[in-house]
This record gives structure tokens, sequence and C-alpha cells, in this order.
């Protein structure tokens, strides 16, 4: 699954490295003006700020700074949400303007994409402002799996040649302007933010310095600068910034029942703040709080009946709550509100997570597939598995349908797919309940993955 941009004809395109599309404008004297980078789809970030930050400095030397500029909110032709964030980056000990960015972030329900065009300087962008505008609306998700590679691990297991070696090397070259000293700037930046505390303490400064300390990767010294600002901020629009931001920084952190009570603060003084009350649902979900987390979640979608990211949220509360069939009024009222939305995206949804679970040390994603590429033949419901890093397993449970199949009288077939082969294991005239397919993938998965585990079971 990747992101499809219409890109010009007048624009050079070659694969770039790391799996990203790379496009070209080239200029009268044949050096690049513009460079335009995209790859894969990603399942969006609860906490989107660290994914913005760490895009905006992507294929960058640690050493330089990035500054992030103004940033504005969008759609896309389509009508799907995207956000376009200005970047700088320069030399620390000069401040020389080294590289432009605009970056774009787009969400497509829990599917999350960026595409980050380069310039050398911001003159670039005017010159060609109606074409870039032109080229990040027309973004839209591809959701065909079969085009991508099976797993990450074959892809880096693939033997380039020298040539494409050399290719990719050059082209990353072009990207990577200097090196300069980024944490050593960034460490000034943080030395004259402790000064200016010195002098005169304040909620804003700690909370700018929190900021600084998470760039440099600090985040339990950023936990302590939120922490400042929230004992100097007794009231104000500086409170409950920092208790979102302190929130933020020990969720990264994996503290999860302090991010909920600072959340929870927040709530109580703002009971409408939609985002807050779902990164507070998820945190509590985390926990295994699913009754709260569902409960929460339910406040969001009575704010936002439309919402069909929160909408699927309660179903996964549900599953994990094994109350299979409240989950699955829902799930047919969500597909429901796909198929007959006015929303464009909605026509362009192909699949949807319906639980997220554990077996062993992976995470399992229920996937039901409910606006199929080819309505000839899918995959009704998928177990895809995923490690501790995030990285896809190549190994799932299928459950089937095609017309050969319904014409036969035996449209469902349960099979595995591993690195790429298929194997079919039972067919069915009808699907069974969702609770039924969950533990038959269960005791499949254990039996594949976890042989020792599934021995002593």
């Amino acid at each position: 699954m990747r992101l499809f941009l219409e890109v010009p004809e007048t624009w050079e395109q070659k694969q770039g490295p790391n799996q990203q599309k790379l496009a070209l404008l080239r200029g009268a004297d044949g050096k690049p003006e513009l460079i335009l980078t995209y790859g894969e789809l990603i399942l969006l970030p609860d906490e989107q700020v660290p994914w913005i930050e760490q895009s905006a400095r992507s294929d960058l030397p640690k050493s330089t700074i990035v500054k992030l500029g103004s940033s504005m909110q969008g759609q896309t032709s389509a009508g799907w949400p995207m956000r376009q964030v200005e970047a700088q980056a320069q030399a620390g000990k000069t401040n020389q303007l080294l590289e432009v960015r605009l970056c774009v972030f787009y969400a497509f329900f829990e599917h999350g994409a960026v595409a980050i065009l380069r310039a050398a300087d911001p003159s670039r962008f005017e010159a060609h402002r109606e074409q870039i505008m032109k080229l990040f609306q027309s973004a839209r998700p591809d959701w065909k799996r079969s085009q991508e590679p099976v797993c990450v691990h074959e892809f880096w297991d693939l033997a380039a040649d020298r040539d494409t070696q050399r290719e990719e090397t050059a082209v990353t070259a072009e990207l990577v302007v200097a090196e300069v000293e980024a944490e050593r700037r960034l460490t000034e930046l943080l030395s004259q933010i402790d000064a200016g505390l010195a002098q005169m303490a304040s909620a804003q400064g700690h909370i700018a310095r929190g900021r600084v300390l998470s760039q440099l990767g600090r985040m339990t010294d950023a936990v302590t600068a939120f922490q400042a600002a929230l004992g100097l901020a007794q009231e104000g629009p500086h409170r409950g910034e920092a208790q979102r931001l302190l929130g933020n920084a020990l969720a990264s952190l994996g503290h999860d029942a302090e991010a909920i009570q600072l959340w929870e603060a927040t709530l109580r003084e703002n009971p409408d703040d939609a985002d807050v009350r779902y990164n507070l649902a998820q945190a509590q979900y985390n926990q295994g709080l699913f009754s709260t987390a569902l409960v929460n979640w339910q406040r969001v979608v009575e704010q936002e009946p439309a919402d069909f990211l929160t909408l699927r949220k309660v179903v996964q509360a549900l599953h994990s709550l094994e109350r299979y069939k409240e989950a699955e009024t829902v799930r047919k009222m969500l597909v429901a509100l796909w198929r007959k939305s006015d929303d464009p995206r909605a026509r362009l949804l192909r699949e949807y997570v319906v639980e997220q679970f554990r077996v062993g040390p992976f995470v399992v994603h229920a996937v039901e597939t409910v606006n199929p590429a080819n309505p000839d033949f899918f995959s009704v419901f998928a177990f895809r598995l995923y490690d501790s890093h995030g990285h896809v397993v190549p190994f799932e449970v299928l459950f089937e349908t095609s017309d050969y199949a319904r014409q036969t009288g035996v449209p469902y077939v349960l099979g595995v797919r591993n690195k790429g082969r298929f194997k079919g294991l039972s067919t069915t005239s009808q699907l069974p309940p969702y609770a039924d397919l969950r533990k038959t993938a269960i005791n499949l998965i254990q039996e594949a993955c976890l042989p020792d585990l599934h021995a002593h079971a």
C-alpha cells in the first residue's frame, strides 16, 4: 500500500532509496529545481507531532538544524485531510540556508503518508506554486498489496547490483545538502532558554525548553521541563498546553497511566476537546482499560457522528471486551456509513482494522474488506502479524471468497499465506461469526509461528 500522486509528465521519475518514489523537475541548466519523495502508507500515529518532526528532517544528517515554519490544513481533490508544513534546513555555525522543504501529511482513515518537496530556496516553490498545489491535491491511497513486498525483510534481502547502488547513492547525495552541527545548535538554543529562565522563570519558557529537549531525544528531561511549566501555569492557555505536552511526553516513554491523569485533568477544564479525549481513550485501551476507553470513544462519536476513525475504535474496544454481538451491530453501522456517505474518501476505502490483539510476541490486526478492488476475488477477513517493532511479519490468515468459489456453493476459503505462498486449508458455505474466525486465526498463528507454545497449549 502506498501513496499515489499524479506527477506531471515534465517531471523525471525514478525509484528512490528506502522504497521511496522520486520525482525531479529540472531547470534550464539541467540541475534539479524541485525534488519530490513519497512512499508507502503507514499506520497513522496517535501522536502526530513526533511524526511531523521526524519526517521534516528525513534524509538529512543528524547534525542538520531543521526549523519548522508555517502550517496549513487543507483537503485533497478527493476530500482527504492534508496538512502542509514548511521547514528549513540550516547550517549551525553560519545559519546558512541549505534547503527548504514543503512537507505534506495525509490521513487516509487509519493510515497516513507524507510527501516531501525540496528546493534550494523558497523562490522555486513560488515559481511553480500552481503546479505544486495540483500535484499535492491529487493524492490518494493505493491499497493494492500485490504490488508491494510481502514484508520489510524480504525487500532488504534483495541484492541490488552495483549500478543500482551507485544511482541510489547519487540520489541521496542530491537530497543531503551538507553536514552541520545540529545537536550543538539545539544545545546552544537550550542554553539560551536556560539563561532566560534563570532571569525569569515562566511557563512559556519551560514549554519551549521541553520542546527542544524533545527534539534532542531527551524525553525524560522534557518531562521535567513540562512539569515545571505546569507548576507555574496555574491557569490560562499555558496550563492546558503544558498538560497536553506533558501527557504526550509521558505517553512516548510508555507511561500511559500518568498521561491518563493529565489528560483527564485537561478534559475537566475543557470536556469538549475531542482530540485529547481520543488520545486519552487510546492510552486507556493500551492499559487494558477497555470499558473506560470505549466510553470515551463513544463520547467522541457523539460529538462527531460521522468520524469513521473513532467509530472503528469503538468496534475494536467492543471486540476486546468480547462483546461480539454489539461489535457486530456497530460494525454493520460503520460499513453502512462508509457505503452511504457523501464523503468521497469513503468510496476509496478498501479495508479497516476491526481489532488489534496479541498472540505471543506478535500484534495481530484483524482486517475486514469493505470495498474490494476486485469483487471477483478478495479476502473478507485477514489476520496480519506485526513484530514488536511494528514491522510486517510475512504470515497471515485469510478468509477469502471468489466468483468460482461462490459458483461451487462453498464461497469461503480458509487459508494461510507465508512469504507470498498461499495454502488453502478448508472451505465453508457460511462465514462463521467473528469470534470463531478470531479463534481459528489464533490457533493457526500459534501452530505456524509459535510451535513450542502451541505444543503446550
